[in-house]
């Protein structure tokens, strides 16, 4: 079963800048329809993850709103658990460091903080190494004068701690 042909990727780079709006409904549906685009074009996969790491960049830069964030993390979870998860579990290492961790610098954190938790803990979950420098990230970027971030970032701290085993 394909798409219409009036349904082409470019209608996917309008679906990621539609996830701006703050109605949460809407981003959902944006979602699923992202979620059901891939799953049929898989073929387009590279394309639909450069925009995805254009969106971040640009929320993370004040060009999109951080309403984006919230849909977008729903999206990457959502690779995790699918039958093909090792592939994209390889795209989602490579942005772990690069544009999931510097939206723990956003203002509007805790409106996606819970899916961008989740998300890191489901890469760093298998891999020492990315838990470690994860850590010593969010403690380097502690929020000393933030005392709305602060519960955040010791939040995940002690969720990535608590997935560690007792040897590590």
């Amino acid at each position: 079963l394909l798409y219409p042909e009036k349904c082409q990727i470019d209608l996917v780079k309008k679906g990621i800048r539609l996830m701006n709006i703050p109605d949460i409904n809407e981003r959902e549906n944006l979602v699923l329809f992202l979620q059901n685009y891939t799953k049929v074009h898989q073929n387009q996969f590279n394309y639909i993850w450069k925009e995805l790491k254009l969106a971040l960049t640009n929320a993370r830069h004040g060009i999109y709103t951080e309403y984006c964030i919230d849909p977008i993390m729903s999206y990457l979870s959502h690779l995790m658990p699918s039958n093909t998860a090792t592939f994209y579990f390889k795209y989602l290492s490579q942005i772990l460091f690069s544009h999931l961790l510097p939206l723990f610098h956003n203002e509007h954190l805790l409106l996606y903080f819970t899916k961008l938790s989740n998300l890191i803990i489901q890469i760093t979950k298998q891999n020492y190494n990315d838990q470690l420098n994860v850590i010593q990230y969010l403690l380097k970027y502690f929020p000393i004068q933030c005392g709305q971030k602060q519960p955040l970032f010791v939040s995940v701290l002690i969720s990535i701690t608590s997935t560690m085993q007792s040897d590590q």
